[in-house]
């Protein structure tokens, strides 16, 4: 706000000058301090993300990074010899790149550029998902309790014919849940869950896998996204 206050005197000055003392000189000396003062907001305004209200969790990311800040895998075990390559990276500049293994019909790789906003939306989705502090052992533990009860009621038993893996790393500078908890530095985490959409689908009431599956479904449409171009 104080930089915006001075930069509007400053203009004001210079009309002054324009009108009354047309020395240039005294423009000279104005015209580069407006400059920097231009400069520092902008650089104010891309070094610092809004903090963590009751909403939504605070984070920090390079948009110059060469590592993606987002990958989004989905591990099928019946392939003998899965790509290594991940089906989706994101990068702080909005950058996201699809790639589609040979034995998929859609075999190849593309691209779309995602707006600053658009990304950090994302993020943020992600984060409110539980994706970033997702405890895999309790919540396996919740998982295990509730396939208990199902065989005590002697419910429906489940199988999958083909065992899926999904994976999820985020790569943050720093990271804050909420108001009250503390910022954590260079964040790299990485949730792996098996059969993730048919669990979701097997225990409704497991909160944060269900939430996990929407947050990979987020991700899963950018695969099939409408501004998507081919570059390879």
């Amino acid at each position: 706000m104080f930089i915006h206050q001075v930069i509007i005197l400053l203009r004001h000055a210079l009309a002054r000058l324009n009108m009354r003392h047309p020395n240039i000189f005294s423009r000279l000396l104005l015209i580069p301090l407006l400059f920097l003062l231009h400069s520092a907001m902008g650089v104010a305004t891309a070094d610092n993300e809004k903090p963590a209200n009751s909403t939504h969790p605070a984070f920090k990311y390079s948009e110059t990074a060469t590592d993606p800040i987002i990958e989004y895998n989905l591990v099928h075990d019946m392939i003998a010899e899965p790509d290594p390559e991940p089906l989706l990276r994101v990068y702080g500049s909005g950058r996201v790149h699809v790639h589609y293994p040979a034995y998929m019909k859609k075999a190849g790789d593309y691209e779309l550029q995602l707006s600053k906003q658009e990304l950090k939306t994302l993020i943020r989705e992600l984060a409110d998902d539980g994706v970033i502090d997702f405890d895999r052992q309790a919540v396996k533990h919740q998982r295990d309790q509730l396939e208990k009860e199902q065989r005590s009621k002697k419910q429906e038993s489940f199988s999958y014919s083909d065992e899926s893996h999904t994976v999820i790393n985020i790569r943050l500078d720093e990271y804050q849940k909420s108001p009250g908890a503390a910022k954590k530095q260079k964040i790299n985490k990485q949730f792996s869950w098996p059969n993730l959409k048919q669990d979701a689908r097997r225990f409704p009431g497991a909160r944060e896998i269900n939430d996990a599956s929407r947050a990979a479904g987020k991700l899963e449409s950018l695969k099939d996204h409408h501004d998507l171009v081919r570059v390879r």
